[in-house]
């Protein structure tokens, strides 16, 4: 994804006051001649982008269409080596905000055939919350695999909380737990062994999926 902007925020604005009200990023040198180059723009680009409805959204487009073309080309060559390989993506788990804010469009992704599975990460001391976002991505991505992205042991909450939020992500397809002191912490370990309802394993010390 890239980092946060605002600036699908213009889409229907004529021109913007000032560059200061933009934030935006992505405006390598690489990128701002790739751009110029396949529109046939010349100038300032960030000018153009303030002065011009259609430059803003043709550059939205195109920075999705890079990020959509990248995922695509790492995927071919991942399953190029290994067709058995997931490939997943961990992803910011409100997803009308992910898409405009972060181009970060998952289900698209999915509908491409470019990953295999999304995690969003719902970070949440609230059970409630991990509820209503598992119905939330079962009708957006009915017919794709997902999986709770869980914050376990990131935050406050103690160990029980935890293993009752694992249990709830049991009926929304399971869950992933990304953390970086599970391997560590052998209460916490135990307990996973003894209540878990299913293996789990890792390839990464800082990922665990169930």
């Amino acid at each position: 994804r890239y980092l946060s902007s605002n600036l699908y925020k213009y889409n229907e604005v004529d021109e913007i006051n000032s560059n200061k009200e933009i934030i935006d990023h992505g405006y390598s040198e690489y990128s701002v001649n790739k751009f110029m180059k396949k529109y046939n723009y010349s100038g300032d680009l960030k000018e153009l982008i303030r002065l011009s409805k259609e430059v803003r959204n043709n550059w939205l487009l195109f920075k999705e269409e890079e990020l959509v073309n990248f995922i695509t080309k790492c995927t071919k060559m991942i399953k190029e080596i290994n067709p058995d390989i997931l490939i997943t993506a961990a992803v910011l788990n409100e997803y009308e905000n992910a898409k405009k804010s972060y181009l970060q469009d998952c289900k698209k992704w999915l509908e491409l055939g470019i990953i295999d599975e999304v995690e969003p990460m719902v970070y949440t001391d609230s059970e409630n919350k991990i509820i209503e976002k598992g119905e939330y991505y079962s009708n957006l991505l009915d017919g794709y695999n997902f999986r709770i992205g869980l914050s376990c042991r990131l935050t406050t909450r103690n160990i029980i909380t935890d293993l009752m939020q694992m249990n709830t992500s049991l009926k929304y397809n399971g869950y992933i737990l990304f953390a970086n002191n599970l391997y560590y912490d052998k209460e916490f370990i135990m307990l996973m062994t003894l209540s878990n309802h299913y293996d789990y394993d890792s390839n990464d010390e800082n990922e665990l999926i169930c």
